[in-house]
């Protein structure tokens, strides 16, 4: 399990999300939680390629309340680390700075630090 990290969510329809965390795989539970209302869920929920290839590997749908295991793996396999094992202003400098420079649509609405690259 990574702590203390920045990383990456990329769906499979290739848009990205950067987020920021102090257990990657409590953020990713939280992710698949209907409750948690997340960038990253309130955008698998409408992504057909999303669902579709959920769909396809599992035969049930990705909100089917049974198969948690299978929806964290899933899942899971989206999010990759970009930085690890930073304190906590490091993580949320580290954050910013990986939005500002890749611009992921995903992050369109969500709050950050602001960063001024000179």
């Amino acid at each position: 399990n990574t702590t203390n990290a920045v990383y990456s969510f990329r769906c499979r329809c290739d848009l990205e999300y950067i987020g920021e965390t102090e257990n990657l795989n409590k953020r990713v539970q939280e992710h698949q939680q209907p409750k948690r209302n997340t960038a990253v869920f309130q955008h698998i929920l409408k992504c057909d390629k999303f669902l579709d290839s959920f769909f396809s590997c599992y035969n049930v749908d990705f909100l089917d309340g049974s198969n948690f295991q299978d929806r964290f793996k899933y899942l899971k396999s989206m999010f990759s680390v970009l930085h690890q094992n930073l304190n906590y202003n490091a993580r949320k400098q580290v954050e910013a700075l990986e939005i500002v420079l890749k611009d992921p649509l995903l992050n369109k609405q969500v709050d950050h630090l602001v960063v001024h690259i000179i």
